[in-house]
């Protein structure tokens, strides 16, 4: 059931809308937040805390993680070995990596190896080609993003990812039905309407298929439909909708630019 939906500009990234979107459920349900499941785009430190901050279980991949994979021609972060005991990095060939300075553009430390063991490293075409040692940077809550990574990994991790790939992808999949996936007006106020129309149009065709009794699960759940003269009425209101998503155009664009 789609209980939230909200729309920003193209360039802006979409990570920042978590916070407002679990506000605009809260509001909506009267229900508080307990598991966030959603892709790495929104695994970012601030959004991460955010919901340790609020009780929230969030099974998350950290967007940095997508960011350090093991690739085939180069030393990626994943292949530092970090001791937290004497805060350094080791690199593969066993050179050490200490901190060096915090960069706050970044809101990370700097480690570094010695240049000149860089210079003299067999494997230094798989790690730098710069004339300095090799260098990596350590986010400062570094702690929350290895939490979150532990807890994407654990078997309920591996669980709710599965079940969103077909629960949430197959409810967009659905949407592009009803023309989700193209922009028909320019705003976001209008864009904004089009999305609920477009929730308003998925729900309700849940509704009629899980029945008025409830939302109950088994093989005899499709049989309990909705009494027919709310189907009917649902049927004639999803109807309408269809056709004002499927229309060219709603309303005049006069304040477009």
């Amino acid at each position: 059931m789609i209980t939230a939906t909200t729309v920003g500009p193209g360039h802006e990234n979409e990570s920042i809308r978590l916070e407002e979107l679990v506000s605009l459920h809260t509001q909506r349900t009267g229900l508080r937040v307990e598991r966030i499941t959603a892709d790495s785009k929104y695994g970012t430190a601030d959004n991460l805390e955010y919901c340790e901050w609020n009780g929230i279980t969030a099974y998350i991949n950290p967007l940095r993680n997508t960011q350090i994979r093991p690739r085939e021609d180069r030393f990626t972060e994943c292949c530092f070995r970090y001791d937290a005991l004497t805060d350094t990095y080791t690199c593969p060939a066993g050179q050490t990596l200490t901190r060096k300075r915090h960069r706050a553009e970044r809101n990370a430390h700097r480690y570094a190896a010695p240049a000149k063991a860089c210079r003299t490293c067999p494997a230094r075409g798989f790690c730098t080609d710069g004339k300095r040692g090799r260098t990596l940077d350590r986010p400062d809550r570094m702690k929350i993003l290895d939490r979150a990574t532990t807890r994407i990994n654990s078997p309920a991790g591996k669980a709710h990812r599965k079940r969103r790939t077909w629960m949430m992808e197959g409810s967009f999949a659905q949407s592009v039905r009803f023309g989700y996936k193209r922009a028909r007006w320019r705003g976001i106020e209008k864009m904004t309407i089009q999305d609920y129309l477009v929730g308003a149009v998925q729900n309700l065709l849940l509704l009629i298929r899980k029945g008025a009794t409830g939302f109950q699960n088994g093989p005899d759940s499709r049989k309990k439909d909705l009494p027919a003269a709310l189907s009917r009425r649902c049927r004639s209101i999803i109807a309408v909708f269809a056709r004002v998503l499927n229309s060219s155009v709603l309303w005049p664009l006069n304040d477009c630019r």
